[in-house]
């Protein structure tokens, strides 16, 4: 885990990090349940929200894109953290 104040310090970028192959049955979830879905991001010093409902309209607008791993082949989405609510 990370102390938020010591990474922004050394100049780390933190994010939320949502794998996209987990995006469907969150999505499916979220319809069922009626509910809204929050995603949080927990480090040793803080901790901070991103609205499920915020993350699918950054993903629409292109606003993030997913990177894959060259190891795994696996996308994943990294959400800056001043998306979120700390």
């Amino acid at each position: 885990l990370w102390d938020v104040r010591k990474a922004v310090a050394a100049g780390v970028s933190l994010s939320f990090t949502i794998k996209d192959e987990d995006l469907d049955a969150l999505k499916r979830w979220t319809d069922a349940a009626t509910k809204p879905l929050y995603i949080v991001q927990v480090f040793y010093d803080q901790a901070f929200v991103l609205p499920f409902a915020t993350l699918l309209r950054l993903i629409e607008r292109s606003e993030i894109e997913p990177r894959v791993d060259p190891d795994t082949n696996k996308a994943t989405y990294f959400v800056p953290l001043n998306n979120g609510v700390m």
